[in-house]
């Protein structure tokens, strides 16, 4: 075969402003240059040819001139099935085979991949593209072409064939299974022949809603002990319980394929299901195993001196390491992988690891490092011009931008990349821009904007109909309407969307629905609903065994409990969280509940041990580089070393905290302007202005520094909150204003209770809003203490406004059933009745 048809079956599509689209193939010229060529008439025209040729009985030379450039153009587009194009080249030769009945589409396959010098890949598209087309009717060439499939399955013993049929039968398994269901409900005598067609139509059930069907004939197969395709069933019941989530049952059948592929010899097979087996156990969240396994696989890659696989095994590594949290082994692999894909001259896995490396920074909150990582990605993909991938490169720079809270940059980007995806008419993809697009408002607080957009996400995927999909985009729906205090029509999504994965049997979802309803009514003060809800998402993932979702229940009911002020429940679960996550390793969580506990003993006013468990968390974050975190931390310490300030006696002890207090919040500024943390530097400010009230409580009315301490107060939190209003924090602005408000009314050199009052009352009209209970609570009872200090000064009626303010936050507290402050009320409005 010449060099130039060797390049010319390397097509590509390009995509023209008029939306036509026009096939595009390298030609090797006799001087080794490479040029392009360009089809006469555009993709649109060669599909409709083929749609004449499955309607109308045309001469058999134009017939076979069609049916040839339908089939190099499906080898030659390097795209998956997911693909429009590729379903629809295959669909057209299909109806050309159903209507001729010549066996003419199934022949040209098969001389192209014996005739024609093919690769790997395109070898096995034409195996599976064969098979698909034979599935169009039941008959004679159903069973021959199911047969020789199933023979170059055993035969071949090439992964490639087996995964890509996964990816076949997701998307068009629906149109494989009527023929097969037909022929396999009229028993062929040959019992090989049979076998093979009752494990094909299992294959063709391994889509979303169908896993079940598929595993009840495999299984059933699955009892022949010396079948020569015993492998493959395992390989396939494995794979139906990974798409269930279902990961212990995959892992089992895994290991049992595994080791009949290694008595068959089949090495590649084995390598292959040493990194599906990792994959599951990543999933599962059990790393250790997960990097055991894909060291095994690894290890024969490189016994085999296969450098593209070789490179691949790395790249899973660094997946595993970074779920694991473990960011320098998880760069390290990556970087390993992008360099061997570099000498490799594969660009397009150059820009994936790129992309990966990006998504690492982006966790570790270096988000300038992680733009220019993603940055790289996105130049290699403009020069190989793969417009999808360019669309998924701007949805990267996206999530960067938005986790960094720099919302009005992501949400270009996003839009960006869903307009391209919509040129390119990739409806699944722009179904996920929007709903991008609906969390970046979400997280701007525009909540309006953000369920516009996740409405238009659900949609797309009604249309689409895609069952999990859907359910997901009511999950979403709920998030956002979950903080906009929008309570009911939250709960009403979450039930929908739980409703929705328990018809499709996905526990694991159902297990993650149960956690936000619950979630949903810790926000909304129903802590005893919560606390039932959570304990049921507790009982699924312990059916499944799920040791990090387990961990994460344990910790969501010490937040539940922590919102109820049951401080020994909620510190129990919190340890309980943490210590799971130790035994699995997962040091990043570990410090989250340190921090969490911190949380519990700062609001039981045991400030000496919430320092020394924000230290621990804080040594932990450093450990593994996570700068944001760290800022948090330093600054969660020097707050809380102003609180036990208050509580200290002595003045001297009390400034010497306020000292302390104020160099680690001001390590925390310094950190987060270093990397740009907005976010984090609304909360440093505010921390910093309310440590200036503190100190100005303690110096003495003459001291020199009065003015300065008290213009940096004001000065600090005004920049906390005009902060805080830039990034849509509405709640958490108001919950600030408390602290601030608090701090006019009992600082006397800062005393001043109309400011208190004013801002007091903006803070309880912003809970309202957001129905937030507890909080509005908290600001009844601070506008009571703002109104008994008024009667000191003799205001008429304050008294009487005092004990109104009082008397609605008691009984919201009885309402939430929050005892301790109950008793505290109680004890309040005693003492305004002793004042009349």
């Amino acid at each position: 075969m010449s060099k130039t048809k060797q390049w010319r079956i390397h097509t590509s599509i390009q995509q023209r402003p008029s939306k036509d689209v026009v096939l595009v193939w390298p030609v090797l010229g006799e001087d080794s240059t490479v040029s392009y060529q360009e089809s006469p008439s555009v993709l649109q025209d060669l599909l409709f040819a083929g749609k004449v040729l499955a309607d109308v009985d045309v001469n058999s030379k134009i017939r076979a001139r069609v049916i040839q450039q339908l089939v190099w153009t499906y080898l030659g587009l390097d795209e998956d099935f997911e693909h429009e194009t590729i379903k629809k080249l295959l669909t057209r030769l299909r109806e050309i085979e159903r209507f001729n009945q010549k066996d003419e589409v199934i022949k040209f396959l098969q001389e192209a991949a014996n005739t024609i010098k093919v690769s790997e890949e395109q070898w096995v598209k034409t195996q599976l593209a064969s098979l698909y087309v034979a599935c169009g009717q039941a008959g004679e060439t159903l069973v021959t072409s199911v047969n020789e499939f199933v023979q170059q399955l055993v035969n071949q013993a090439e992964p490639k064939l087996f995964t890509n049929l996964i990816d076949l039968v997701r998307e068009l398994g629906e149109e494989m299974t009527p023929a097969l269901e037909a022929t396999r409900q009229h028993p062929i005598r040959d019992q090989a022949s049979q076998e093979a067609i009752e494990f094909v139509t299992a294959l063709s059930y391994l889509r979303p809603d169908k896993y079940d069907q598929a595993i009840g004939i495999l299984e059933e197969i699955y009892q022949e002990p010396d079948s020569p395709i015993n492998a493959d069933i395992a390989w396939a019941i494995a794979t139906c319980y990974y798409k269930k989530k279902e990961y212990d049952k995959a892992i089992t059948y895994y290991q049992q394929s595994r080791d009949l592929n290694q008595q068959l010899g089949n090495q590649k097979n084995v390598t292959a299901l040493w990194s599906w087996l990792a994959d599951c156990y990543r999933n599962w969240g059990q790393y250790q195993e997960a990097v055991d396994c894909q060291l095994k696989d690894l290890a024969i890659r490189q016994q085999l001196d296969d450098q593209p696989r070789i490179a691949l095994a790395y790249n899973q590594l660094g997946r595993i390491y970074q779920a694991w949290h473990k960011y320098d082994e998880a760069i390290a692999s990556y970087q390993k992988s992008r360099n061997l894909y570099h000498q490799l001259d594969n660009q397009n896995n150059v820009a994936n690891q790129w992309s990966w490396l990006a998504d690492c920074d982006r966790e570790l909150g270096r988000y300038k490092q992680a733009i220019d990582c993603q940055l790289q990605t996105l130049a290699i993909r403009e020069q190989l011009d793969d417009q999808s991938d360019i669309a998924n490169a701007y949805n990267q720079l996206g999530r960067i931008y938005q986790t960094w809270a720099k919302y009005d940059q992501a949400i270009p980007y996003y839009q960006e990349s869903r307009d391209l995806y919509q040129q390119l008419d990739l409806q699944q993809d722009v179904a996920n821009q929007w709903s991008w697009l609906a969390a970046c408002y979400r997280d701007w607080g525009r909540y309006q904007q953000a369920v516009d957009c996740q409405l238009k996400t659900l949609d797309i995927r009604q249309q689409l109909n895609d069952q999990s999909l859907i359910a997901l985009a009511y999950y979403q729906l709920g998030i956002i309407y979950q903080a906009w205090a929008k309570y009911e029509n939250a709960i009403a999504s979450y039930q929908q969307s739980r409703d929705l994965y328990h018809q499709l049997d996905k526990q694991k979802d159902v297990a993650d629905s149960w956690y936000w309803l619950a979630d949903c009514y810790r926000n909304w003060g129903k802590y005893q609903q919560a606390v039932d809800y959570q304990l049921k998402t507790l009982a699924i993932r312990q059916q499944l065994d799920d040791q990090p979702r387990i961990a994460l229940a344990y910790y969501q009911l010490g937040r539940i409990y922590q919102d109820w002020c049951k401080y020994d429940q909620a510190i129990a679960y919190h340890q309980q969280s943490r210590g799971l996550y130790q035994q699995l390793d997962l040091q990043n969580n570990v410090a989250n509940q340190w921090n969490w506990l911190a949380n519990c003993y700062l609001e039981l006013g045991d400030y000496t041990k919430a320092i020394d468990y924000y230290q621990q968390s804080l040594n932990l974050h450093q450990q593994l580089g996570q700068n944001e975190k760290i800022a948090n931390r330093y600054r969660k310490i020097g707050n809380s070393q102003r609180l036990l300030a208050r509580n200290t006696p002595d003045t001297t002890q009390a400034l010497h905290l306020l000292s302390q207090g104020e160099q680690n919040i001001r390590q925390a500024i310094e950190i987060s302007k270093a990397n740009d943390y907005k976010a984090n530097l609304a909360y440093d400010y505010t921390a910093l202005g309310l440590l200036s009230s503190e100190r100005l409580r303690r110096l003495p009315s003459n001291h020199p520094t009065l003015p300065e301490q008290i213009e940096q107060f004001e000065t600090n939190y005004t920049i906390g909150l005009t902060l805080l209003s830039e990034l849509g924090k509405i709640v958490d602005r108001a919950e600030e204003i408390l602290d601030i408000s608090r701090a006019y009314l009992e600082v006397n050199v800062l005393e001043n209770l109309d400011r208190a009052e004013a801002i007091a009352w903006e803070s309880l009209q912003v809970f309202l809003d957001y129905n937030r209970r507890k909080l509005e609570a908290s600001a009844r009872q601070l506008l009571g203490e703002i109104y008994l200090r008024r009667v000191e000064g003799n205001q008429p009626n304050a008294n009487a406004m005092a004990y109104q303010f009082f008397t609605e936050s008691l009984e919201i507290y009885r309402s939430l059933d929050i005892q301790g402050k109950v008793i505290e009320l109680e004890q309040q409005l005693k003492g305004v009745g002793s004042r009349e």
